[in-house]
């Protein structure tokens, strides 16, 4: 003998699934009223909101936790990635669906603010703190600071904080290159900055402009006129060095002109005139330019000049010679005091 009986099966659970606004980065939304509306699903008991910037599954946006299908949602307007997730509770188990939309507003980059960026700017060796600006809907930083532009062989800070603190910096007086990234909407965008390191004298050391060394400097010292180098001392707390030469008067630039941090430099070519070359050997420290001075010769014989013959009047059916001054080296005398030998035609 046997009894028969007939159940029904219950049908398999689905977690609920946001409708509206439709899901997408490419979905903006308002600033307030935003209106979520969600499928029921199947099983489905309990259902969760949340909406963050942060990151998915938090809730500093805001949170709902009911049976409606439909909630309100004021929130800021600063151009971010919004995450929600919507769980449902089913069974006595939460499962949940995660989404991305993109809150309404104009986006920008977060800007370095101190130290003051340019290279008139010294950091110190320790302890030295970067700020910069919050941006427009940025939600994680990173400070890279390196020895070459973008690298981050000297700091490396990543975090949702406006500032940080560099231990320790090198204290060579050399450029240090800033890059400051923002992530906007899960892309990542940078400024660039420079900087120079200490160098000693602001931390309360002596500073000495550098001094050339080789050529000798004098006089008596004949460049060539071809691959000539110039190489100098390094002083004491500079940053950067400029050599320049010229024919014509100390600081002028028209035979070279060298700038940059390395201590030595070579000159392709100089005149074989025998004029003076006046160098002037410029050091960078702290932000203020010094200088030397110095003087060298061109090679070859300087070239004097002076007039071939006399000019001559005529007064009172008589001619007569007009004394005048003459050039030649630096003398002048009459033309009956022509010297007979020295003077170039």
């Amino acid at each position: 003998m046997f009894n028969d009986y007939v159940y029904t099966a219950s049908p398999a659970p689905v977690k609920a699934t946001l409708t509206t606004p439709t899901p997408g980065l490419s979905t903006l939304l308002g600033s307030s009223n935003v209106n979520f509306q969600w499928t029921a699903g199947t099983g489905v008991s309990l259902y969760q909101l949340s909406l963050s910037v942060i990151g998915p599954g938090q809730s500093e946006l805001f949170m709902s936790k009911a049976r409606p299908l439909q909630q309100p949602q004021p929130h800021s307007r600063k151009g971010q990635i919004v995450y929600a997730r919507l769980s449902s509770e089913i069974g006595g188990v939460w499962q949940s669906n995660d989404y991305q939309y993109t809150e309404s507003g104009t986006t920008s980059a977060a800007l370095l603010t101190s130290p003051a960026p340019g290279l008139g700017t010294v950091l110190a060796s320790t302890n030295v703190t970067f700020q910069w600006s919050t941006g427009t809907g940025v939600n994680l930083y990173q400070l890279n600071l390196g020895s070459t532009l973008g690298a981050s062989d000297l700091y490396l800070y990543k975090g949702t904080a406006t500032s940080t603190t560099v231990p320790s910096l090198p204290a060579n007086g050399q450029i240090v290159y800033a890059r400051l990234y923002s992530r906007i909407n899960g892309v990542w965008v940078y400024d660039d900055y420079q900087y120079y390191n200490d160098n000693g004298y602001s931390a309360g050391g002596t500073a000495a402009a550098a001094a050339l060394q080789s050529p000798t400097p004098g006089q008596g010292t004949v460049l060539g006129t071809s691959n000539v180098p110039f190489q100098w001392s390094t002083g004491t707390g500079v940053m950067l060095y400029q050599l320049t030469l010229s024919a014509v008067a100390p600081g002028g630039s028209e035979l070279f002109l060298y700038k940059g941090a390395a201590i030595s430099a070579n000159v392709p070519t100089l005149p074989s005139n025998g004029a003076l070359v006046y160098a002037r050997l410029s050091s960078y420290i702290n932000g203020t330019w010094q200088h030397n001075d110095y003087v060298y010769s061109e090679s070859g014989q300087p070239r004097r000049q002076c007039l071939s013959r006399p000019p001559w009047t005529r007064h009172d059916t008589r001619l007569q010679q007009r004394p005048i001054p003459m050039e030649c080296g630096n003398r002048s005398r009459p033309l009956s005091a022509q010297p007979q030998h020295g003077c170039a035609r």
